[in-house]
């Protein structure tokens, strides 16, 4: 699978691949939000949830090594290898 696959489904079929087979590599928060970020099948999976509204936002799988800028003080590679 893809990331361009992985992002044309539906909510409810990303949420169940990454149940089933994502790892998770770290997270980062703030006062309105967290988001996740999973590997999966050699890409990125990045999931955001508000927490005031308890709600997932977003759900992006991406390859582009870029945008992980945000994770790469969290990311330990023991996890992704």
């Amino acid at each position: 699978m893809t990331f361009q696959h992985f992002n044309s489904l539906n909510k409810h079929h990303q949420q169940q691949k990454l149940i089933s087979k994502g790892k998770y590599v770290a997270d980062r928060t703030t006062e309105d939000y967290q988001a996740l970020l999973f590997e999966l099948n050699g890409f990125f999976v990045e999931v955001t949830y508000n927490k005031q509204e308890d709600e997932i936002l977003q759900v992006n799988g991406f390859e582009n090594t870029e945008d992980l800028a945000p994770y790469l003080g969290e990311i330990r590679l023991a996890s992704i290898v």
